[in-house]
């Protein structure tokens, strides 16, 4: 029984006997004749295809979204709510306020309830790269800076909280992708 060849084997082969095709018909007068290496190459111009519509450039990219007042007044109180919820440990407040995936995370989590003094501490703030559909909040608190990253499905769908990081464990959070 003949053995298969090996796929490298046959590419070699079918190399080996066009090398010797083409020497072959060098041999017998039937190829093209060499170039003279002493003679010039002919220029070659080929005419310009112009495609209509190539030379309009494309148009820039849309500036990034800026914060419109009620998207970004909602995504503040959201972020409010949820850090609250979680420091004071109400579950009931926090389910409402996190995406499905969040809750399940946070709902396993051990936590020991934490009162926020509310006195005299500046308002929370959207981060750098807010777009419609994500963003990234700071909540000052009197245990410190708390984040919390916000996603929504649409303009029209609420702000729910995919992470909320204590003062403790922050660090610089970005935004979902969008």
């Amino acid at each position: 029984m003949a053995r298969p060849l090996d796929p490298a084997a046959g590419t070699t082969i079918a190399l080996a006997t066009a090398v010797a095709l083409l020497a072959g018909l060098r041999l017998a007068g039937g190829g093209t004749p060499a170039p003279d290496p002493h003679q010039p190459v002919p220029a070659i111009t080929v005419p310009a295809i112009i495609v209509a519509g190539d030379a309009t450039p494309a148009p820039p990219d849309p500036p990034p979204s800026a914060p419109d007042g009620q998207a970004s007044a909602a995504a503040l109180a959201v972020a409010s709510r949820a850090v609250d919820a979680y420091a004071s440990l109400d579950d009931d407040a926090l389910k409402p306020l996190l995406t499905a995936g969040a809750y399940d995370e946070y709902s396993a989590t051990v936590r020991q309830p934490m009162p926020l003094v509310p006195y005299g501490i500046p308002a929370p703030t959207l981060d750098d790269g807010y777009t419609p559909l994500a963003a990234a909040v700071t909540v000052p608190s009197s245990a410190g800076d708390w984040h919390v990253a916000l996603a929504r499905a649409d303009d029209t769908s609420p702000w729910l909280a995919t992470t909320i990081t204590p003062p403790w464990l922050a660090t610089t959070i970005t935004p979902p992708p969008r």
